[in-house]
């Protein structure tokens, strides 16, 4: 193993990192010290300290227990995975890093011989009795000290993603660690079976001023260009938003020094490089240089010139089209290039290769995203009939994500026939549930930088024009959407510069339309107490912000917020205070929820001598109160009577932190509802809440006490003390046992909306839905119990709304058959299931074609096929009373579109038929997306 170690080393110690200028020191050697975070399985980074998390070392990150040897390391087109994994080789060779290995394999998944690879054996990068030797010793000890670096597994491809040696290597070599290096649109499936993954985030703003310092260093001048593309960096929003990619900072770099411009999109930027590569490689050739320096648009290249880079834009086409990075001779011939008639033009490179089976000479792109751009380039010059059909054919493909982005930004995307294929469908408002596709046409809009353009999707989108995206997109949409705005949501680990650029982009929203009727959601923003004041700055100016949703938010403590004296308490964070100001700031605020940060008592305090509150809707959920803090919480609704509803719930409040509650509402009770979910409370505090319940002028109609520990003495005591009709009351997973189904069915005409489990088959059960009730929701976990509910419920007057969630059970479809056939009064049926077979939900679908009552029909099961929603649909035909429809469905994350498409034609002819009955509604169609990994 020694001599293959040695072996190796000398091989890594040959490997070259590329720069993309002859004149500055621009090489990707320059990137290798990368900010990297370590995310958990919600995708979220681990810390909260930091700008973009709590960044980490290479060491650390490749630091690894025995049961972690699984690591992804992903990250964005250009930041920096390819050099990263070099580096690796090169610090293992240098002792900084891995030196508990005996080897460390780099595999460059794009290397065609590479990807050929059958067995282990095709993967040791060398040949004869040391191969032979090596495989056999990594075989004995199972991979045990042997490091696959499978660089570039978004290039890899999609067939042997599925299956391969690369997809086997630890089912053979279960010891081994391996590290995988990729794109995230191309590596869900290695989320779920990673033991770490680690992201990529970049540059933060320190790294790229040093990365212009130490590139301008080797030219005349340099310090002062250096400072000068600072300065107007600092002007430049749109630059600096993709400057935490390194070879963006590279490109900006080689850009202005031979530009002295800065552009405004990635487009122009790779348009730009492009030019400027294509002039390097022809003022050698030409006598009249300066005629060709002048040139600013690959449009107008000399002819012959003009020529080759067609040529190669074709070559970039067919690579993308066929899954190539690396181009041989073969790979050139099969698609009609002569490879001694290619000029590179500067494009190309002499592909690198970790392989060591002398194989010929090959080609591959400067960098891929620049293949990305060429491919764009090629696809823009075709007709329009051939644009049409790519853009069928991969519009919806992650491979081109980034091809897309450049043929926005070269065509303008002017054309109608174009955007009827490109814009998602009204209809499905829940497509944003399908992740990537929103953000991907936005970005395409942004790099269009067509302001009609952006005025219609912003209508195509009902107003929710900004779905979690970057700063510069949110300001491009902002300003040139003039219709009435929905909603904002922010992208998680903004810092400052971001979150000032979108207040002042509201602002100046604000002076252009006053018909905005916005909801706000800010998660996991990192910022200082003067970046939110901005926010409540504007608030105060009454910018109409009607729902504000503050997640996970951390605003960092500043020495002027603790002068001021206002919070004495040296212990409270200015998260707290910045929050608290968030309360009073607004007339027009109306929800406010900022659960999931971490208050605790200490923050709770900070509320507490709140005054004129105009909040109506109040969420703290997950705010670590506890009972200290719920009794501060009591404090500031007791001096506040807007706020008539509030969620405190999985704060572990316990019977304590209930009795402080309740001492302060009783006094002044105006809260309608509340909801105590999960919080430890049991009989003692439910004796507590009947206070609020059985005074005499009581106001609570609503009340949330699931998941707590009530058991039946807590049930007995809520509702035993009824006096007036309540909304709603939920009582799931509190522990009942049959005894307490005759307490729900003696109260029931007191109440409008009920949950509970359904898991007994006690005849009493009868009781519950032979009433006056007209809500129920249950969770039903048993055939028999469910069997009685519906038998009983078919004979019901009362019940209009039924929810119902079965778990684990499949013998519930034929009651809701017979309850479609008998009942008479509902009219909303919400069902939630797991795996149902898809004949049953077509017999449903038939039986509400005979149901004259159900207007709004849910069903739920994120299994449900594609095409068994189809046909679902395709029943409806004739159920003329059912007005909407939500259905939950499965599908490929590439796939959605196309699905969408079908399901609109399904609703246009199901309505065209409506309308030819003379039926007065129209059906409405929402499909809620679950994106199978």
């Amino acid at each position: 193993m020694s001599t293959y170690r040695k072996f190796l080393q000398s091989k890594y110690k040959s490997l070259k990192l590329i720069s993309i200028d002859e004149q500055l020191d621009c090489s990707s050697s320059k990137y290798v010290s990368l900010t990297l975070v370590k995310i958990d399985r919600q995708g979220r980074t681990t810390s909260t300290e930091n700008r973009r998390g709590d960044s980490i070392t290479l060491s650390e990150a490749l630091d690894v227990e025995r049961e972690e040897k699984v690591i992804l390391i992903k990250g964005d087109p250009g930041v920096g995975k390819s050099t990263l994994a070099i580096n690796i080789c090169k610090c293992w060779v240098e002792g900084s890093l891995l030196q508990t290995y005996n080897a460390v394999i780099l595999l460059t998944l794009r290397d065609p011989e590479i990807q050929a690879a059958k067995t282990i054996s095709d993967l040791l990068l060398t040949e004869g009795k040391l191969r032979e030797s090596v495989l056999e010793e990594i075989i004995g000890c199972l991979g045990e000290r042997i490091c696959f670096l499978l660089e570039g597994y978004d290039e890899l491809p999609e067939q042997l993603r599925k299956s391969s040696v690369f997809t086997k290597l630890k089912e053979k070599l279960p010891n081994c660690t391996l590290v995988y290096t990729s794109r995230p649109e191309a590596c869900d499936k290695l989320e779920s079976v990673a033991s770490r993954v680690i992201k990529i985030e970049g540059f933060i703003k320190v790294s790229v001023d040093e990365y212009i310092s130490s590139t301008f260093d080797s030219v005349n001048n340099g310090s002062k260009l250096a400072s000068q593309l600072k300065s107007q960096l600092d002007e430049n929003w749109i630059v600096r938003e993709i400057l935490h990619i390194p070879i963006n900072v590279a490109i900006v770099c080689v850009i202005f020094f031979h530009f002295s411009t800065l552009p405004e999109t990635l487009t122009q930027l790779y348009t730009l490089l492009c030019l400027r590569l294509i002039l390097r490689y022809i003022t050698i050739r030409t006598v009249n240089v300066a005629k060709v320096e002048k040139l600013r648009s690959l449009d107008h290249l000399p002819e012959g010139i003009s020529e080759q880079f067609s040529q190669l834009c074709f070559i970039a086409y067919k690579g993308t089209e066929n899954g190539n990075i690396i181009f041989t001779s073969q790979d050139l011939l099969d698609i009609g290039i002569v490879e001694n008639k290619i000029s590179d033009l500067g494009l190309l490179v002499t592909a690198p290769s970790t392989s060591v089976y002398g194989r010929e000479k090959s080609y591959n792109f400067l960098h891929k995203t620049l293949q990305e751009f060429c491919t764009a380039w090629y696809i823009s010059k075709l007709s329009l009939q051939d644009q049409l059909k790519c853009i069928n054919t991969y519009w919806n493909d992650d491979n081109y994500i980034m091809v897309w982005r450049f043929y926005s930004g070269i065509t303008g995307l002017n054309n109608k026939e174009v955007l009827n294929c490109i814009l998602p469908y009204k209809l499905v408002k829940s497509l944003l549930t399908a992740g990537r596709r929103i953000p991907h046409l936005m970005d395409c809009v942004y790099e269009a930088h067509n302001s009609e353009l952006c005025q219609i999707v912003g209508e195509h989108l009902d107003g929710n024009i900004v779905h979690y995206h970057t700063a510069h997109v949110i300001d491009y949409f902002l300003t040139h959407y003039k219709g009435t705005m929905r909603r904002v949501n922010c992208l998680a680990c903004w810092d400052d510069d971001e979150f000032q650029l979108l207040v002042t982009s509201l602002q100046r929203r604000q002076s252009q339309h006053n018909d905005d009727n916005l909801i706000l959601n800010v998660p996991d923003c990192r910022v200082t107490h003067q970046s939110f004041s901005l926010l409540v700055q504007l608030m105060s100016t009454q910018y109409p912000i009607v729902k504000l949703n503050i997640v996970r938010i951390n605003v960092q403590s500043t020495s002027d917020m603790v002068s001021t004296g206002d919070y004495p308490n040296s212990n409270v964070t200015s998260t707290h205070m910045v929050l608290s100001q968030v309360f009073t700031s607004s007339n027009t605020l109306s929800v406010l929820d900022i659960s999931d940060n971490d208050i605790g008592p200490e923050g709770a305090a900070c509320f507490a001598d709140l005054r004129n509150v105009l909040i109506h809707d109040l969420r703290m959920a997950e705010c670590k109160l506890g009972p200290t803090g719920a009794d501060k919480i009591g404090v500031m609704l007791y001096h506040n009577n807007s706020i008539v509803s509030i969620d405190l719930s999985d704060n572990d409040i316990e019977d304590s932190g209930v009795e402080r509650l309740v001492y302060h509402l009783i006094k002044n009770n105006k809260l309608q509802h509340l909801n105590l979910w999960d919080n430890e409370i049991t009989a003692v505090g439910a004796n507590h809440l009947r206070r609020l319940i059985v005074t005499d002028h009581p106001t609570l109609t609503s009340i949330e006490l699931s998941n707590n520990e009530l058991k039946d003495e807590g049930v007995l005591v809520i509702l035993s003390s009824l006096t007036v009709t309540m909304e709603h009351i939920g009582l799931r997973g509190v522990d009942m046992t049959s005894s307490s189904f005759p307490i729900i069915g003696a109260s029931l005409n007191k109440i409008k909306s009920i949950s509970f489990d359904l898991c007994n088959d006690d005849y009493k059960v009868i009781s519950v839905a032979n009433t006056v009730l007209k809500q129920l929701e249950l969770d039903i976990t048993s055939d028999s119990a469910n069997h009685k509910m519906l038998s009983a419920i078919r004979q019901s007057d009362n019940i209009e709304t039924l929810k119902l969630h079965y778990w684990f059970i499949k013998e519930w479809v034929a009651d809701i058959i017979k309850l479609l056939e008998y009942s008479k009064t509902l009219t909303q049926l919400t069902i939630r299931s797991h795996n149902q077979s898809p004949q049953d939900i077509l017999l449903i679908a038939n039986s509400l074609k005979v149901n004259n009552s159900v207007k709004t029909f849910k069903y739920v099961d994120e299994n449900m096929d594609q095409t068994t929603t189809l046909n679902f649909l395709e029943q409806l035909k004739q159920a003329y009373t059912v007005e909407e429809v939500t259905l939950g469905v499965s599908v490929k994350a590439s796939s959605d579109y196309q699905f969408l498409g079908d399901v609109e034609k399904c609703v246009q002819q199901i309505n065209h038929i409506r309308s030819t009955k003379d039926v007065f509604s129209l059906l409405k169609v929402e499909i809620v997306i679950y994106c199978k990994r």
